[in-house]
Order: structure tokens, then sequence, then C-alpha cells
């Protein structure tokens, strides 16, 4: 949502990021930085690169705030449904 908020984003994904994913990042005019052979080392490169250094690094996995906000789609799920037995939400990376 940073287009939105009019935020610049940039987006390290390792190497062997799937080109799906780096291509829906993309259709949101997110900046694409490629790193790495795994997600470590393109979140070291993140945090230590001068490039980055005004930016904040938010990891979206293991992050309290995106964690919290997650957590709150079963609530909403909740508010919106009249009558049910089960809900079954996927999720993860």
């Amino acid at each position: 949502h940073g287009k939105q908020l009019g935020i610049p984003v940039s987006v390290l994904m390792p190497t062997v990021a799937p080109l799906a994913k780096q291509q829906k990042c993309r259709a949101f005019d997110a900046r694409i930085v490629v790193h790495g052979e795994n997600i470590g080392e393109a979140k070291a490169f993140a945090e230590s690169s001068p490039e980055f250094a005004d930016m904040t690094y938010i990891n979206g996995y293991d992050d309290p705030e995106i964690i919290a906000g997650a957590g709150t789609l079963g609530l909403e799920v909740v508010d919106q449904l009249e009558d049910f037995d089960y809900i079954m939400v996927p999720c993860g990376g």
C-alpha cells in the first residue's frame, strides 16, 4: 500500500524468489531488489547496505505489527458473517 500512501517501497528478495511474487510486487509499483541465495542473506543486505539506511525494514513474516494485523483477519470475518460453523484461513508466505 506504499503507492496509495505516497511511500516508496523497495522489496528485497533472494534469487530463489518466485517470478510470480516479483511480478506481483512490481504491479504495486514496488522496486524489486534481488540479492542473496536465501531470505537471510537478502535481509542482511537490506539491513547493512547504505542504500537502504534511511528506510524502515519490515519483515513480512516476523514483525509483531504484521502478525497482529494478520490476527485481526479472524475478527473481521466474524463481524461480516452472520452464521458459520467454522472458518478456514490459509496463511503463510
